[in-house]
């Protein structure tokens, strides 16, 4: 199946391409260069390279180094121009936390700063007194919505904000609203900071305890049990305004939430024990999901270590921002292909 997903994925990039120049009202064959970033998977699949090698032991990839190729030989059909990628560190640090780092300025950041990028695999960069250090943690898809009973990306419907006053309080929330919509759209789901900020505001609130379970209380009004007789609580009820079900966070999804923020504070903690330090001095947010969480939320479920918020950055697409930096100035690439060969890798799986 790799030539057909390869095939999706360039003619997926291609109508994208197509819509971006036809904004401009420019023809395609005006671009004379790309830039790709992406996870390992990702790159190999897009580039036609086999990625069987990241899924056994040693789980590395079949290439490291920044490659550059004619879109021709990738299938595209207009886009002839070269296309360049970003180098790999592993078999699961790709070119997209590089392109985080160098979207972040991560040499010129100050000693002790952390990088973060939250998905369904967490990435993170560290900077020492020794050096640069990195690891890739398995946070699993919770934290973007999916696989829980409500969940949903971040697109109109979502509910992406909880607000509870108190355990015996009805919850309030905000939801993701259409540009184009006149009428309030109903929400129909959870997406990834819905389900962070729900769950912190839960914990704050006394609904779940500091292990993860809920609450045996009759006052709360909200908490009740499915079919299965399994605990949820209710952020909103389904009614006549086109809310086909419920919203709900269930005590499964809680376990879930639980598992990812432990593989990602995991992953912090043996980064930070290469230097032997308790905390960072600073704390980068990247990527389009960390754009949306809230830092006390984060902290409250012990997603990040304890510092205070002045020290937390919310930065946004930073593999993006690297990506345009690389482009737009070759510097930046040599920047990114000297930081893969200095990176020390910390494998958690083998670590104590």
């Amino acid at each position: 199946n790799l030539a057909r997903l390869q095939k999706l994925v360039v003619k997926t990039i291609e109508l994208g391409c197509q819509e971006l120049v036809s904004f401009q009202k420019i023809q395609t064959s005006s671009i004379e260069k790309m830039m790709a970033v992406g996870n390992p998977a990702m790159l190999h699949m897009f580039l036609g390279i086999n990625p069987a090698s990241i899924g056994v032991a040693p789980y590395q990839p079949a290439f490291y180094e920044a490659q550059l190729i004619k879109g021709e030989q990738l299938g595209f059909e207009q886009l002839t121009c070269p296309v360049h990628t970003f180098p790999q560190v592993s078999g699961f640090l790709g070119g997209d936390i590089l392109a985080a780092a160098i979207g972040a300025e991560m040499g010129q950041r100050q000693t002790g700063t952390l990088l973060v990028d939250i998905g369904t695999n967490g990435e993170l960069i560290y900077k020492g007194e020794l050096g640069f250090y990195a690891t890739s943690c398995a946070t699993g898809p919770a934290f973007e919505g999916a696989s829980l009973s409500c969940g949903m990306q971040a697109i109109p419907g979502a509910i992406d904000k909880v607000f509870l006053a108190g355990a015996t309080k009805l919850p309030l929330y905000s939801v993701i609203q259409a540009s184009n919509y006149d009428v309030a759209m109903p929400p129909i789901g959870l997406c990834g900071s819905g389900v962070i900020s729900a769950t912190a505001e839960l914990y704050r609130a006394g609904v779940i305890d500091s292990g993860g379970a809920m609450a045996v209380d009759d006052n709360i009004v909200s908490l009740q049990k499915n079919q299965s007789g399994m605990k949820e609580y209710l952020i909103a009820a389904k009614g006549k305004d086109h809310k086909s079900k419920d919203v709900i966070i269930s005590q499964k999804d809680i376990r879930s939430i639980q598992l990812g923020k432990a593989a990602l504070i995991t992953g912090v903690e043996f980064l930070l024990k290469k230097e032997r330090v308790s905390v960072p001095e600073q704390i980068v947010v990247a990527g389009a999901f960390g754009s949306y969480l809230d830092k006390k939320d984060m902290m409250t479920l012990g997603m990040i270590p304890h510092v205070p918020e002045e020290k937390i950055e919310i930065a946004g697409n930073l593999a993006g921002a690297g990506a345009v930096m690389a482009l737009c100035d070759e510097r930046y690439l040599q920047l990114a292909k000297d930081l893969a060969t200095k990176i020390v890798v910390i494998e958690l799986a083998t670590s104590i």
